[in-house]
């Protein structure tokens, strides 16, 4: 794209950022705000048009206006997408055996499972929306290794994707597990 065609669509996006924060507001969902606002999901939209902007030849602003929805209903799409992924990825975290690490949550989630109820399946989806946003607050390394864990997937195999050795990855896998808890608390503490 020459320079006149990169400022003319910055210019034009840049005009466009409040009809991209009511575009998020009317299209993301009820879901996807209660996670992202809307103010965020637009600025993520320009800046994922503005960097994919490469293959994009400015011709005028229809093409352009035309082009941004595009990506920004894409963009809706995918994170929505991320947030189901951690939903279903932290399900399995809470089924992880916490007694091990001593942790007191663990203690509190192994009682509920046994019960049945309105309440219980209400502290059931409360404890899955918090681990969702705790996943969501790790770094990479760490949600990995937190979801690796919970799908029983062998060390070995952990250390080999790692690129570490055994002993390195029984370590990191047991820093990225207490961070998980300490985070878990925290967000839950906030939650309430």
């Amino acid at each position: 794209m020459s320079a006149h065609g990169e400022r003319a669509l910055e210019k034009q996006v840049s005009a466009m950022r409040p009809e991209l924060v009511g575009f998020a507001r009317k299209h993301a969902g009820a879901n996807l705000l209660a996670r992202e606002n809307e103010d965020d999901l637009a600025q993520s939209i320009v800046l994922e048009v503005l960097g994919g902007a490469a293959g994009f030849e400015y011709i005028g602003e229809a093409e352009t206006r035309a082009f941004v929805f595009r990506v920004a209903r894409r963009h809706l799409a995918d994170r929505w997408r991320y947030w189901q992924a951690l939903k279903r990825s932290s399900g399995k975290v809470l089924r992880l055996d916490w007694t091990r690490t001593g942790s007191a949550s663990g203690a509190v989630l192994d009682a509920a499972t046994s019960q049945t109820g309105p309440s219980t399946f209400a502290y059931r989806r409360e404890q899955l929306e918090v681990a969702a946003q705790t996943l969501a607050l790790l770094l990479p390394r760490d949600r990995e290794l937190v979801t690796w864990a919970a799908d029983g997937l062998a060390l070995e195999s952990q250390a080999q994707r790692l690129g570490i050795s055994y002993d390195a990855l029984v370590m990191a896998r047991s820093r990225a597990l207490q961070r998980f808890q300490k985070t878990f608390e925290l967000v839950r503490r906030g939650s309430q």
